[in-house]
């Protein structure tokens, strides 16, 4: 499988824990997801119940409680990669704010789907990062509408083999990552294993503890390693090192040069009032955030390609659906 998975889609989290408020304060909200009814899906096939997946929760610190609203969001984040701009990383979740959870679930961006809103172009099938760059291809207007256009198609092709529709989108590009990383000062990592990224060009990470400025962790994540899993457990450490940074005291007067790193690399339909109840929620005493990834268990290779399991859809919406 190939690892162009070079943004963790869990700096999204970040940002709504601490600065995603200013920041969608100043950047004007992107245009709402546009749901389409496809009238082609996939293959009815019996569903099987998934066990749950490992996820250690993350406790936060007790915050004096208050209203946070009520029900679920479900929001689709997606970290952008340079031309030909495809959804590199993607990442569904789910905030219940009646329970004080926020689930997370990264989905692999060379995943096989069937594609009936590209029926048109003749396209029947692709992974999901192709069908994100067919939605910007094919769409007129600046880049932000394309960007739209992009992550509708996207979110009704999940729609259409899943029954997952997420509500809301949050799209980071990769040019703000390592600016990200280094307005935190880096981030510290332990890798239990060295990391050769040589042959990509992409430098060595010797095992144990390192401190990663912002280039050194882009690359990290950018390596394919000889399994083809092994970028998702890179991408989940660098989650937590880049939430650890983020959530120091020192850090946060540093939230000026974080806005500056994500200024014109984001785009979301989330309004002000909701970032807040966001907040909200991950504030209160004994919410639970948890992180969790699709494994192969869950998928079906033919050859180089990779396929969902007809057990994919129901783990989906078990995990971080309605």
């Amino acid at each position: 499988m190939k690892t162009g998975a070079w943004i963790i889609i869990a700096v999204g989290i970040v940002l709504i824990l601490i600065l995603v408020v200013v920041i969608v304060m100043f950047v004007p909200l992107g245009p709402e997801i546009s749901v389409s009814r496809p009238t082609e899906t996939m293959a009815s096939t019996p569903i099987v119940a998934t066990p749950a997946l490992p996820a250690t929760p993350t406790l936060l610190a007790p915050v004096v409680a208050r209203d946070c609203g009520s029900g679920t969001m479900l929001i689709m984040f997606l970290g952008e990669s340079q031309p030909p701009r495809g959804a590199d990383a993607i990442r569904l979740v789910r905030v219940d704010f009646d329970q004080n959870r926020i689930d997370g679930l990264s989905l692999p961006s060379e995943l096989w789907v069937a594609t009936p809103g590209l029926s048109a172009r003749g396209v029947s099938v692709a992974t999901l990062n192709q069908v994100y760059v067919y939605g910007r291809n094919q769409a007129t207007g600046d880049e932000r509408t394309r960007t739209a256009a992009a992550v509708s198609l996207l979110a009704n092709t999940l729609q259409a083999n899943y029954s997952y529709m997420p509500e809301h989108y949050f799209v980071i590009r990769q040019a703000a990552f390592a600016e990200f990383v280094d307005a935190l000062n880096g981030v510290d990592v332990v890798l239990p294993v060295a990391v050769d990224g040589r042959a990509e060009g992409l430098g060595y990470f010797p095992a144990g503890a390192q401190h990663l400025n912002g280039a050194m962790a882009l690359n990290l994540v950018r390596i394919s390693g000889p399994e083809g899993w092994e970028h998702f457990d890179r991408q989940e450490m660098v989650i937590e090192a880049v939430y650890s940074s983020a959530m120091t005291p020192q850090n946060w007067d540093r939230i000026p040069a974080l806005i500056d790193a994500f200024y014109g690399n984001v785009l979301t339909d989330l309004s002000v009032n909701q970032i807040l109840d966001i907040s909200c929620v991950l504030h209160q005493p004994g919410v639970v955030v948890t992180q969790q990834q699709v494994g192969p268990e869950l998928v079906i290779y033919s050859g180089e390609n990779m396929f969902s399991r007809s057990e994919l859809r129901q783990y989906i919406l078990q995990t971080v659906g309605k």
